[in-house]
């Protein structure tokens, strides 16, 4: 399952399954796991499967599904070829040709009213020329899920705020970093590789990734390329002769001029909570729910307040498309006395060292720091001897259990 992290700009992993039943039963199985320990999705993509479609409609009745709209139209164009034929006055090339450019009308139709006028008609004109692929086209797109099949893939049927989610894009995309950086495309993997690869090296250099552009250091990350593109905008009006007005009407609420030529005087409400600029009333912060060009035009003005989040109370921008991710992460079960706390914190002391000797085997040592080094070996020999004090003190405490207690092999 990948998520859409507006740090890292790309799809992010955040659990797997691993299966040969093509069937709904083992999906149904993972999402009523990761439904027990909070997950509770707004939205699914997913290539038109129904085992898929099925299982996420069981556990999540109230998440809305989007059809792949890549796959969708793939699987149109294949049936258009099987199952359109010519007709008086057309040759079947023809009748193809004519078809084609309804369906594409159809998928991308923004305005819904419009849309269901466009369908009765496409189904109205072609349905005597081309009973077959009609017959196809109502009962799968259609008449299918109580007559809401049109909601999967229709445009129109997509809020913007999920603008990136109308493919699956991220996940083809993940799977070719998967197979490509990690797997080095050899085909024949040991399953428990293939776990050792996604748990120890994706997982770590992921959270490395969103680390580093959580703090802008290196190139440049998807997040702050869009807050550039709207803060250049506001920049770009302020230098202008005769700049748009802005007007206090409280604390932290502004009425700002439209940057437009503004001949019908537009002003939007600009309002901010905790020193930050939260909201506008203008419609690229209806649609899209991100920081527009007037909201960093206010903080251009008005230094007291930011867009940014620049404390932990204040909010974060495309939190919504990562609560997956912290919320698996965050999720743990209940403590089951001193010896789960003892393994715990086992995992934690071994995960920590994994990731300092990952970044000892992928960086090098610069140049006179022959000094920190020595000094850096005495800490970890010091660390090494507790180490092994520990493993005494356990062995005062530990015992194994009676053979009754082991599993049965």
């Amino acid at each position: 399952m990948v998520i859409h992290d507006t740090v890292a700009g790309r799809g992010v992993p955040i659990t797997y399954l691993f299966t040969n039943d093509l069937s709904s039963r083992p999906l149904l199985g993972w999402f009523r796991s990761l439904s027990s320990i909070g997950l509770n999705p707004q939205r699914f993509t997913i290539d038109r499967s129904l085992p898929e479609d099925n299982a996420i409609i069981q556990v999540w009745p109230s998440c809305s599904i989007q059809h792949c709209i890549w796959h969708v139209m793939r699987v149109w164009m294949q049936n258009l070829q099987s199952k359109v034929h010519g007709s008086i006055g057309r040759t079947p090339a023809q009748a193809k040709a004519h078809i084609r450019p309804h369906l594409k009308a159809l998928m991308y139709e923004k305005n819904r009213e419009r849309f269901y006028n466009l369908l009765n008609t496409f189904i109205t004109e072609f349905s005597h020329s081309q009973p077959e692929f009609i017959t196809y086209f109502k009962t799968y797109y259609v008449d299918m899920w109580d007559g809401k099949a049109c909601e999967r893939w229709n445009v129109s049927y997509q809020p913007e705020v999920f603008h990136a989610m109308q493919t699956n894009n991220y996940v083809e995309s993940w799977h070719n970093q998967l197979k490509s950086c990690y797997l080095k495309r050899k085909r024949m993997h040991r399953l428990d590789v293939l776990v050792e690869v996604l748990v120890e090296e994706v997982a770590f250099d992921i959270k490395q990734e969103v680390s580093r552009l959580s703090v802008n250091v290196g190139r440049m990350g998807a997040l702050e390329r869009r807050f550039r593109v709207n803060e250049i905008k506001a920049e770009k009006e302020k230098s202008l002769p005769s700049p748009s007005t802005i007007i206090r009407l409280l604390d932290e609420e502004y009425l700002v001029e439209s940057f437009a030529n503004n001949t019908n005087n537009t002003a939007y409400n600009v309002k901010a909570q905790n020193s930050q600029i939260i909201s506008c009333t203008c419609p690229y912060f209806q649609q899209h729910l991100f920081p527009c060009k007037h909201m960093f035009y206010i903080e251009l003005h008005d230094p007291s307040v930011t867009v940014r989040p620049q404390i932990n109370t204040q909010h974060t921008w495309g939190e919504s498309s990562s609560t997956t991710a912290t919320t698996i992460q965050q999720e743990q079960q209940p403590q089951n006395g001193p010896k789960q706390q003892l393994s715990d914190a086992i995992n934690k002391l071994a995960s920590k060292t994994r990731d300092l000797k990952r970044r000892i085997d992928r960086t090098m040592i610069n140049n006179n720091n022959e000094e920190n080094s020595i000094a850096l070996l005495q800490q970890i020999n010091n660390m090494t001897a507790n180490v092994t004090d520990l493993s005494s003190n356990l062995d005062n405490i530990l015992s194994l259990p009676p053979n009754t207690n082991f599993d049965t092999q």
